[in-house]
């Protein structure tokens, strides 16, 4: 029976539509499937394939500051007046991004935002690539060659993992779009980034033949170009 308020009597609420019953029932859960969907369309990685062939016949190009006529100095990191950027060597190369991973966590964060996994020669080449299976963590670069594939020792050989420091804001931009799978033309120095405060340091790899901590490039890019051929 309708109980009487204000003299009048009330009737009883109107039962919810299913629907909307539904969405009341289960709210807790459509809102992490609407993150989760979110979440995987923002963070999908677009990935460019290519036809087979070895697309970046040569190795990067490298030479010591100490073997230049006129070595370039020290100096402080454009944004970050804390640290300075030691170079090492005048790095060159042309690569096929072999994975793409981005970090902002730890003092490197800083200033690199985007670590790349770079191959050349025979990891320009689509068909190898295809065999292998590459992944960033952490700052690591892994890869895991499968049955087809080129042997583990070659593959060192052939990719390095690079933690990128965009000299400005068209390198940044360039490193933003890049995907994995493009080709790349990159230049600049492999440097030793130093903390003048904290003393804190971060140096480079010299040699593409080294392996586990401290084998990777910290490269300091003064011109960087997607350079990906018409598939």
């Amino acid at each position: 029976m309708a109980r009487l308020r204000g003299g009048r009597p009330q009737a009883p609420a109107a039962p919810d539509p299913p629907a909307l019953r539904f969405a009341k029932e289960h709210a807790g859960k459509l809102v992490l499937a609407a993150t989760a969907l979110f979440l995987l369309i923002v963070t999908h990685e677009r990935v460019v394939t290519l036809p087979p062939g070895v697309l970046v016949p040569d190795a990067p190009q490298q030479v010591l500051v100490s073997e230049l006529e006129e070595p370039p100095l020290p100096f402080k990191h454009p944004e970050d007046s804390e640290l300075g950027i030691y170079p090492l060597a005048t790095y060159v190369l042309d690569a096929k991004v072999l994975s793409k991973e981005r970090y902002r966590q730890g003092e490197e964060a800083r200033i690199s935002p985007w670590d790349l996994a770079l191959g050349w020669q025979l990891l320009s080449d689509q068909q190898q690539v295809d065999q292998i299976e590459f992944s960033q963590s952490m700052r690591w670069y892994h890869f895991r060659p499968g049955p087809k594939a080129i042997s583990g020792d070659v593959a060192l050989l052939m990719s390095a993992n690079t933690h990128t420091i965009p000299a400005n804001a068209a390198v940044r931009d360039v490193l933003d779009d890049v995907c994995r799978g493009d080709i790349v033309h990159l230049e600049g120095y492999l440097v030793e980034v130093r903390n003048e405060v904290t003393g804190w340091k971060w140096r480079s790899s010299l040699s593409r033949k080294d392996r586990g901590a401290h084998a990777c490039e910290v490269f300091y890019i003064e011109r960087a170009e997607i350079v990906t051929p018409d598939s």
